[in-house]
């Protein structure tokens, strides 16, 4: 099994190269389709950040909610696959706080994820090569 890879910050590229099939290349390649499918969600993400603050209440809008649900359920799951627990992590508690309809908590918390996400994207883009 080939597990040699670049380090990557935020990630555990060991865990996701076993949990993507065991090698280093089908690894590059999901990180590839990772990266760009974050980029994609995180203009929804900001989109219903930017949507809750238009809305002047301090709260997620609850009209986005399901779809807010499918983007952090995508998101925490591929994250997971990939290495990165600490976005997998916020993400699920991000998917708890919809599941409890607990607006002010995701429209707190949804900035601090974006930037984490955001990070992790930047991160991808070049890692480190030895």
């Amino acid at each position: 099994m080939d597990t040699s890879f670049p380090p990557i910050s935020g990630v555990d590229t060991s865990k996701g190269i076993v949990l993507t099939g065991g090698t280093a290349e089908g690894y590059r390649q999901v990180l590839s389709m990772f990266r760009k499918d974050a980029e994609e969600r995180l203009q929804k993400l900001r989109f219903f950040l930017y949507e809750g603050l238009n809305a002047g209440k301090g709260k997620f809008p609850e009209k986005h909610l399901s779809s807010f649900a499918t983007q952090i359920q995508a998101l925490k799951g591929a994250a997971a696959t990939i290495g990165a627990a600490e976005v997998s992590d916020e993400a699920a508690r991000l998917d708890a706080a919809i599941k409890n309809k607990d607006l002010v908590f995701l429209y707190d918390s949804l900035p601090g994820f974006i930037d984490l996400l955001a990070e992790l994207v930047k991160n991808k883009k070049s890692p480190r090569r030895h």
